[in-house]
C-alpha cells in the first residue's frame, strides 16, 4: 500500500468514523454486528485455535480476540492497525486482557512477527494502484505463518456502490495461494458477497 492508497484509505476511514458510533462494526466498513460474526465464524473454523498465536491484520477494535475467546482458550493474541482511533478503542476492550499485544502499524510495510496463524478479516476489500498488491500481502501473511492463514475477500462478480471497494476474482486467488501451499480450502456460501480461503503449511 503506497502513500496515496494510505491516505485514501485513511480519509474513507474518517468518513465512516464521522458517520457512524465509534466501536460499531458499521464504522469500519462492516453492513451489520450480524455480518461481522458471520465472518468470524468462518474464519475460526481454519483449525481448532485453543493455545494458538493470531495475528490479526486490519484488527479494528479487537472484535475478533472477543469472539474467539468464547470459544477457545488460552489465546496469544496479537492485534495491528492503521486507525488510532480504532486501536484506542481496541485498547479500551482488549488491552487489558491476557496474552494480547496492540500495534500502531501499516502492516504492509512492517516485518510481521511469527505466530501460528496469520487472520485478515476486511483488508483486501480496498483498491490499490500497487500491481498484485494483494497477492504481495497473502504471500507475506503466509511467509509470517507457521502453521496457515485465513483471508476474506469480497467477490468480483458482486457490483459495488463504494468506488473504493473492490471485489476479488475466486478462480485468480485460488490459482495464486496453490503456488504458495496445495492445502488449500475455500469458503463460500455464507454471506452474498463475500469469500474466505484458509492456507495451511
Amino acid at each position: 500500500m503506497n502513500i496515496i492508497d494510505r491516505l485514501r484509505l485513511q480519509t474513507f476511514q474518517k468518513e465512516l468514523l464521522s458517520q457512524h458510533k465509534i466501536g460499531s462494526p458499521e464504522s469500519l466498513g462492516w453492513a451489520s454486528s450480524e455480518s461481522q460474526i458471520i465472518r468470524f465464524q468462518i474464519l475460526s473454523q481454519i483449525d481448532h485455535l485453543s493455545n494458538t498465536s493470531i495475528l490479526d491484520l486490519g484488527c479494528g477494535y479487537g472484535d475478533f480476540k472477543l469472539y474467539l475467546d468464547q470459544f477457545f482458550q488460552n489465546i496469544q493474541y496479537t492485534g495491528i492497525d492503521m486507525m488510532p482511533d480504532f486501536l484506542e478503542k481496541a485498547f479500551e476492550n482488549i488491552g487489558n486482557l491476557p496474552n494480547v499485544k496492540l500495534f500502531h502499524a501499516n502492516f504492509s510495510e512492517i516485518e510481521l512477527p511469527k505466530t501460528d496463524y496469520v487472520m485478515a478479516s476486511g483488508i483486501f476489500c480496498y483498491k490499490s494502484q500497487i500491481p498484485d498488491d494483494h497477492q504481495n500481502m497473502i504471500k507475506k501473511m503466509f511467509e509470517s505463518a507457521q502453521k496457515g492463514i485465513a483471508f476474506n475477500m469480497l467477490d468480483s462478480k458482486m457490483n459495488f456502490s463504494e468506488h473504493f471497494i473492490i471485489g476479488h476474482d475466486i478462480d485468480e486467488i485460488m490459482d495464486f495461494c496453490k503456488t504458495l501451499s496445495p492445502k488449500l480450502t475455500l469458503k463460500t456460501a455464507y454471506l452474498t458477497d463475500d469469500f474466505t480461503i484458509f492456507l495451511k503449511k
